[in-house]
């Protein structure tokens, strides 16, 4: 079982990169002893076909560009990543959270903007649903507003 499950967990991999614990429960479908699972995992560490780290930046190299930071995070806690080992991967999202944000519209909206309440809340909810923070959809909807007066 352990040499099927090994050639499964390298199919998957070879299609996805995968967290640690997405690939276990993935692998979970198909076995119910979980040391099983473990070692082919601790395997597949040790020869270097998986890893949180590189999953980590994979998902930030994909998603930092349209996507704000309590996005990223909520994804990669979904995958079963936990946030306060890659604090440092993940920091600069934060910091560079307000410039995303106002390329990201810049780039949506690039014909220009009308100055009423819709295209205000149309803004702030594209925004907000790409998971950018309250305060940076303030300021770059600010920002973008104020120059059209």
């Amino acid at each position: 079982m352990a040499n099927t499950l090994l050639s499964l967990a390298v199919k998957y991999l070879s299609r996805k990169d995968y967290s640690q614990e997405s690939l276990r429960n993935k692998l979970s479908v198909y076995c119910d002893d979980n040391s099983e699972i473990d070692s082919v995992i601790e395997h597949l560490k040790i020869k270097g076909l998986i890893s949180d780290k590189r999953f980590v930046n994979n998902i930030i190299d994909k998603y930092s560009m349209n996507y704000g930071y309590s996005f990223i995070i909520k994804l990669l806690k979904s995958n079963g990543i936990d946030i306060d080992v890659f604090l440092e991967e993940i920091s600069f999202l934060k910091e560079s959270e307000l410039e995303r944000a106002h390329s990201l519209i810049k780039r949506k909206f690039s014909k220009g903007v009308s100055a009423d309440i819709k295209a205000y809340a149309k803004h702030a909810r594209f925004l907000g649903n790409r998971g950018f923070a309250k305060d940076a959809i303030y300021k770059v909807i600010k920002s973008i507003f104020h120059n059209i007066d």
